[in-house]
C-alpha cells in the first residue's frame, strides 16, 4: 500500500505547482477593476486574458480619429483565432463600432484600430469598450476612458500635460493611474519629505496622503506653497492644522433630503461641465467629509452642497480654492480618482484642475481706497483687512476704487487731502470700477458727487433690474444667502438718471446690492451688516466671496473660526 499513498502524494504535489502556476500566470500585469480602466489595462476576472493599450494619453480632438493598438497576452493555447470586437461611446451614446478576426501567436495578439470622432463643441467623456471572444464564448473585456475636446483643445491640453512636471505623493495607489491616463509623467516620492526639495511646476497629495501618522506632510506643503508652488489635495479622510488654519473638515456631515449642490459653473474647474452633471463636483461621495467654508481671505468655493437644518443652511465645501503666501491650494473631497474610470464627469474635473494649477490663474485687481487707512471704511469691511492703499492723485493703475458711503464718509473726505470728488465721478464715467460701501440716506449729497447723478433710496422689492444667481459677483454665492449681507437694511440705493441722460444703465439688483452701468464704468453699491453681524462666521465669509469675486484683494491671515464649526447661520 506504501506505493500507493506515494504515488498519491506525488501526483498531489503537482497538482498543487500547476494550479500555482496557472495562477500566477492569470494575476502577471492584473491590478484593481478601477485603476485597470484608469491606466489603459484590463483583465477578464473569468479568465488569464489581458488587454491594455500600447498608446499612451487619454486627451483626444474631437473630428479626428483614435488611432490606439489593443495587445492582447493570455490567449488560450491552441487558439487558431479570437474575434474582438468594439464599439465608442461619447456620453453612454454609441457613435461608433467595429470588429476584426486577429491570429494570435505564443498566446498574444495586437488590433490596430482607427476610430473616427465626432466634432464637438464642448468636452466630453469618451469609452472605448472592447470584448475578446472565441468560438462564441467571451474570454476578456475591457474598458479605456477618454477625454474628447473641441479643436486643438486637446491637443493644448496633452501638450500642457506632457510637459508639466508634478510631484505625486500616493500612499494608496489610486492617483498614479488617473493621472497617467491624463497623460502626465508624475514623480512619484515613496516619502513626503522628498518634496520639500522638489523643483517643479505641481504637487499633487493622492487620497490619503494625510491620514493617522503623517501630519508631517503637513508643514512642508504648507512652506512650499508659500513659496509659490501649487497644491492639488484629492479626498482627504483628514488635515492638518499645520498646513493652514482656513482648510477645516467637518467634524460629521449630514445629507439629508433637501440637500442641495452650489456651483461656480464660470470657474475653470467646472469649464465645460454640462449643468446636470455639475451637482457630481458638489457631491463629495458618501464617505468624504466635506470642508467647513472659511470666513476671510481670498478663497473661491468651488462647489459644495448645502443642507437646510432648521431655518439655517450647512454647507459642506467640496471644491475649494485657497491661497497660501503665493502659492495656490485646490482641495477636492469628490471621488475624483474613484470615479475616474467610471464617470466622464470626474474625468473632466480632474484635467481641469490640474490644467487650472499648471496653467490658468485668476488674479485679483489692483484696488484703492478713497481715504487714508482702513479706519476710514466700515468696521465690517475693516475686519477682513483688504490690501490697499489711499488712491494716487491721478488715479493711474486703479482698477477698482473702494470707497465709503455712511454718514462719517463725508467728514473724513473734507478733513484729508484726497482728490476732489469730481474727479472720483470722472474716473467712473471714463471706464473705472468702484465699491460703494455701505450707502446711507444720511449721506445723500456726498453720494451724488460720487458718482455724479442723483441718488434715492427706496423700499425694496422695486427693482426694475433683474438678479441673475449666475452672475460672476455670486460665485460661491447662494441667492437665499444674500438678505445676510442685508440685515435690518429697510431701504435700498438707487440711481436716479435725469431723462435727457441715457449712460446710467441698472444691470443687477439683490438684497443690500445694485450695480449700475455709469457711462463707461460700474458702480457695485455694497450695504453692510451692523459690526456685530460681521463678526459671525457666516456673514463673513459670505462677505469676504463677494469681495474675491470682484477682485479686492484680502489679508491671507487664518480665517476659520472656532465657531464655524456650528450650522454657520449667524
Amino acid at each position: 500500500m506504501f506505493p500507493a499513498r506515494r504515488a498519491i502524494l506525488i501526483f498531489l504535489v503537482i497538482l498543487t505547482v500547476v494550479v500555482l502556476a496557472r495562477i500566477a500566470s492569470s494575476a502577471e500585469g492584473a491590478v484593481p477593476a478601477g485603476p485597470a480602466r484608469a491606466s489603459g489595462r484590463a483583465t477578464s476576472p473569468a479568465a488569464a486574458l489581458s488587454l491594455r493599450l500600447e498608446e499612451p494619453g487619454g486627451l483626444l480632438p474631437g473630428g479626428s480619429r483614435l488611432q490606439r493598438t489593443v495587445a492582447l497576452a493570455g490567449i488560450r493555447r491552441g487558439s487558431s483565432s479570437v474575434t474582438l470586437g468594439w464599439e465608442v461611446l461619447v456620453e453612454g451614446g454609441v457613435t461608433a463600432r467595429g470588429g476584426e478576426v486577429l491570429q494570435p501567436r505564443g498566446g498574444t495578439a495586437r488590433a490596430a484600430l482607427s476610430i473616427p470622432l465626432p466634432a464637438l463643441d464642448r468636452p466630453a467623456g469618451l469609452d472605448l469598450r472592447v470584448e475578446v471572444s472565441e468560438e462564441g464564448a467571451i474570454q476578456g473585456t475591457a474598458t479605456f476612458p477618454f477625454l474628447v475636446y473641441p479643436g486643438g483643445a486637446g491637443e493644448t491640453l496633452a501638450s500642457l500635460f506632457g510637459r508639466a512636471r508634478v510631484a505625486l505623493y500616493d500612499p494608496e495607489g489610486a492617483a498614479a493611474a488617473p493621472l497617467a491616463a491624463l497623460g502626465l509623467r508624475a514623480e512619484e516620492f515613496e516619502n513626503f519629505e522628498g518634496m520639500a526639495l522638489f523643483k517643479g511646476d505641481l504637487i499633487v497629495i493622492g487620497p490619503g496622503g494625510f491620514s493617522r501618522g503623517r501630519e508631517a506632510l503637513g508643514p512642508i506643503l504648507a512652506a512650499r506653497a508659500r513659496s509659490g508652488m501649487r497644491l492639488l489635495l484629492l479626498e482627504q479622510p483628514t488635515l492638518p492644522g499645520t498646513l493652514s488654519e482656513d482648510l477645516r473638515l467637518w467634524p460629521s456631515f449630514s445629507r439629508r433630503s433637501g440637500t442641495e449642490p452650489l456651483l461656480s459653473l464660470r470657474h475653470p474647474v467646472l469649464r465645460g461641465l454640462p449643468a446636470p452633471d455639475g451637482a457630481y463636483a458638489s457631491t463629495g461621495g458618501t464617505s468624504a467629509r466635506p470642508l467647513l467654508p472659511p470666513t476671510r481671505g481670498n478663497f473661491r468655493i468651488i462647489s459644495e452642497v448645502r443642507t437646510l437644518t432648521g431655518p439655517a443652511w450647512q454647507e459642506g465645501v467640496t471644491m475649494l480654492e485657497l491661497p497660501i503666501g503665493s502659492g495656490t491650494v485646490l482641495a477636492a473631497q469628490s471621488p475624483l480618482c474613484a470615479d475616474f474610470a467610471a464617470k466622464p464627469s470626474a474625468r473632466l474635473v480632474l484635467a481641469n484642475s490640474l490644467a487650472y494649477l499648471l496653467g490658468e490663474r485668476r488674479r485679483l485687481k489692483r484696488a484703492y481706497l478713497y481715504g487714508d487707512s482702513l479706519e476710514d471704511v466700515p468696521a465690517c469691511l475693516a475686519r477682513l483687512a483688504p490690501s490697499v492703499t489711499r488712491v494716487p492723485a491721478d488715479f493711474a493703475g486703479v482698477d477698482v476704487l473702494l470707497v465709503a458711503g455712511d454718514w462719517r464718509a463725508q467728514r473724513q473726505t473734507a478733513s484729508s487731502r484726497l482728490p476732489p470728488l469730481a474727479d472720483v465721478a470722472r474716473y467712473l464715467r471714463e471706464g473705472g470700477t468702484i465699491l460703494l460701501l455701505n450707502p446711507q440716506p444720511l449721506a445723500l449729497g456726498y453720494l451724488r458727487d460720487v458718482v455724479g447723478v442723483p441718488v434715492h433710496f427706496e423700499s425694496p422689492g422695486d427693482d426694475t433690474a433683474p438678479t441673475d444667481p449666475a452672475a460672476a459677483l455670486f460665485e460661491g454665492i447662494a441667492h437665499d444667502d444674500l438678505p445676510l449681507l442685508a440685515r435690518g437694511r429697510e431701504v435700498e440705493f438707487r440711481l436716479r438718471a435725469p431723462g435727457e441722460r441715457q449712460n446710467i444703465v441698472p444691470l443687477l439688483f439683490a438684497p443690500g446690492i445694485a450695480v449700475y452701468r455709469v457711462g463707461a464704468g460700474t458702480l457695485v453699491a455694497l450695504s453692510l451688516p451692523d459690526a456685530g453681524d460681521c463678526g459671525a462666521p457666516r456673514a463673513s465669509s459670505l462677505l469676504a466671496r463677494f469681495l474675491t469675486n470682484l477682485g479686492v484683494p484680502l489679508d491671507r491671515a487664518p480665517g476659520v473660526d472656532p465657531d464655524a464649526v456650528s450650522l454657520l447661520d449667524e
